[in-house]
């Protein structure tokens, strides 16, 4: 359970609240639970800018009708995610550092936590998804590298040398919270400017 207030706006007791009922089976049998909700909200604040205003919440619930309406408990837990998304805005917008609710730098032990978060970012490139790769797929695909290795994705047979490379996989996922950064610029930087990354 997350304590460091500086993982978000949110108190305590709302992070509590927000945690059982995305982790709950019966109350969220279908979305993300709380660790991939909150891979989601970096991802709708680090990518294309105008990923915020696609419709995103159906998504966040796994709801397959966007016109179904949400419940009254949805709509108390998009008010706290729109909350958590302005903070994580805020911090990549003035390069300031902030918390996760993981731990980037412990494979062994974080493994499930790791692929929930990482599953929960890239299900946020599924929103205006030409959007995400219009400045190249291969820029694009190289700096969401670590993400897609520690996701549920990084199974696939295509990674196995990364697999077999403990120490490489381990420093590429460390640096998971930088790419972040990253990304955030990759999207705002002029077009001339923006290289992508230069770490693998």
């Amino acid at each position: 359970m997350p304590t460091n207030p500086q993982l978000s706006n949110l108190t305590l007791e709302e992070h509590e609240k927000l945690q059982r009922v995305l982790d709950s089976d019966t109350d969220n049998p279908n979305g993300l639970n709380y660790l991939g909700m909150h891979g989601f909200l970096c991802a709708l604040a680090a990518g294309p800018e105008l990923l915020q205003q696609e419709p995103w919440e159906a998504l966040l619930y796994g709801i397959e009708d966007e016109k179904d309406d949400l419940t009254e408990r949805q709509q108390q837990i998009q008010s706290f995610a729109q909350r958590w998304l302005h903070f994580i805005n805020s911090h990549l917008y003035h390069h300031h550092p902030f918390h996760f609710p993981l731990n980037f730098n412990s494979i062994a032990t974080e493994e499930d936590a790791l692929t929930d978060w990482c599953d929960g970012f890239l299900d946020a490139t599924t929103l205006a998804e030409s959007a995400w790769y219009e400045k190249g797929e291969e820029k694009v695909g190289e700096i969401l590298l670590p993400i897609v290795l520690a996701s549920s994705e990084g199974s696939d047979p295509v990674f196995e040398e990364l697999h077999q490379s403990p120490s490489e996989k381990k420093k590429l996922i460390a640096d998971i919270p930088e790419r972040l950064t990253d990304i955030y610029l990759f999207y705002r930087a002029p077009v001339e400017q923006s290289q992508g990354p230069n770490k693998l």
